[in-house]
């Protein structure tokens, strides 16, 4: 981090965190806080915080990849900003405990790109058998995540990419289950050469008309492994339908 700017105030039971901003990754970082000690050398943190325009790898590696292994820096590149209100417990060794998290992120990522992201080939046992799912280029990806422990919820997202275009909405689980996931893939970008000749990919809409498609559901099996299937509900378990 570089250009850090901090107002810290020292309490007996806390720490008040007015003001923390910094330029890291490339973008610039502000937020907002309270630190309380717990026991066992533990720390219950709430915070605000605003990203701008950061890379999400270099950003990602900076955090222990928010500890996570669902998507790391490995995997994923782009430009990153988010607006978030987060709780969580830090252990003695400054890292997030992954059970504790809980607060909604708002995001957007521009600029995109998954390199060798294995979910991505577990689509093409049904869909995509011909697309090259090695580097997938994307359209700006924002939505609305509510995290609570190791489970999010990620509220209907269009995925338009150099690939294929679908539609996501559901319970992803981090802790290898409870994961429920449903993926509408309209037919219009079934055949391999619709996406050819397009320099970057162009998003339309959660609303957009989609027409006639293939819907998938994805699990986590007895393993833990996110396995794909056809299903022939539109429905989550929340109780909130896609359109």
């Amino acid at each position: 981090a570089t250009r850090l700017e901090a107002l810290v105030r020292f309490e007996p039971q806390h720490w008040e965190l007015e003001k923390i901003a910094m330029n890291l990754a490339g973008g610039t970082i502000v937020c907002s806080g309270k630190v309380l000690h717990a026991a066992n050398n533990t720390h219950n943190a709430f915070f605000k915080v605003k990203v701008y325009n950061a890379d999400v790898s270099k950003l990602l590696l900076a955090f222990d990849d928010v500890g996570q292994e669902a998507l790391t820096h490995r995997e994923i590149s782009g430009r990153f900003s988010t607006s978030a209100s987060l709780q969580a417990g830090i252990s003695s060794l400054g890292h997030i405990v992954p059970a504790s998290l809980k607060g909604d992120v708002d995001f957007s990522l521009q600029q995109g790109a998954l390199q060798n992201y294995d979910p991505l080939n577990k689509l093409k046992s049904f869909v995509f058998k011909n697309r090259d799912m090695r580097y997938v280029r994307f359209a700006e990806l924002k939505d609305k995540l509510s995290i609570a422990g190791e489970q999010i919820f990620v509220n209907r997202m269009e995925i338009q990419s150099s690939a294929f275009r679908l539609f996501l909405e559901g319970n992803y689980g981090l802790a290898k289950r409870n994961t429920d996931l449903l993926i509408q893939v309209p037919f219009s970008n079934l055949n391999t050469n619709s996406l050819e000749g397009e320099e970057e990919p162009v998003n339309k809409g959660v609303k957009a008309r989609t027409g006639a498609s293939i819907w998938l559901r994805a699990v986590n099996d007895e393993n833990g492994k996110v396995k794909v299937k056809l299903t022939m509900k539109k429905k989550m378990k929340t109780g909130k339908t896609v359109n």
